[in-house]
């Protein structure tokens, strides 16, 4: 049993019982790829999300039902960071460990939507006929908060080994003439709001990320 196998079961054995679903996502960036674990949980008014991935980074987010975003936390063993982030109301105050240097950051976001997974941001966005969605978003290196927004492209058929979605595209930049210099491209299954498939880099000059659901799961 791996490490991600044994924090999930920790996890699941010390928490009441509730439906789950279970997401495995694997990512592939030049030659090396990670799975990642998610575990979505519901706990009275709010969803508890966790991810657990191979290459030992996690990922926890406390949301409401819609999955609005209330809380994150982050830990990156590889690129030597943390992040713990809270909102309250208006207020998002943010905690990094960067490189064992802490930082500290409070925003005004007021009623402004906040995301940092795409993989469950979107929910609501997806199901509207609205077709731009302005967010923001966290870097969790410099904790520096960024205006984003999501678009609506075409529907479009996406197959992944031997599975076909009909997938909903969203390209997701920066606001404004910083939409230059950063893009993602991501495809949601029209039925279930599900990410199917991601692509994106981390900055100019760097490789290309992309990511793939494998099969979802109920327990």
């Amino acid at each position: 049993m791996n490490i991600c196998q044994v924090a999930t079961l920790l996890y699941l054995l010390t928490s009441p019982l509730s439906a789950q679903t279970v997401l495995y996502y694997e990512s592939n960036t030049s030659n090396k790829t990670v799975s990642t674990h998610w575990s979505i949980t519901e706990q009275g008014q709010a969803l508890a999300i966790i991810g657990l991935s191979s290459d030992k980074s996690s990922t926890t987010l406390t949301t409401q039902l819609n999955y609005s975003l209330d809380a994150f936390e982050q830990k990156d063993p590889g690129k030597e960071y943390e992040l713990s982030a809270k909102r309250e109301g208006g207020l998002l105050s943010v905690t990094g460990l960067v490189k064992q240097v802490k930082k500290t950051k409070n925003y005004q976001i007021d009623d402004k939507p906040w995301i940092q997974e795409f993989a469950f941001g979107f929910k609501d966005f997806l199901s509207s006929t609205d077709r731009e969605y302005k967010f923001e978003i966290l870097q969790p290196q410099s904790l520096d908060l960024h205006d984003m927004i999501a678009t609506k492209e075409e529907i479009e058929e996406v197959r992944i080994d031997d599975k076909v979605y009909q997938a909903q595209k969203l390209k997701i930049t920066l606001q404004g003439f910083r939409k230059r210099f950063w893009k993602a491209e991501a495809w949601y299954d029209v039925e279930t709001k599900n990410l199917v498939r991601y692509k994106a880099n981390e900055g100019p000059g760097t490789p290309i990320t992309d990511m793939i659901l494998l099969e979802p799961r109920k327990t």
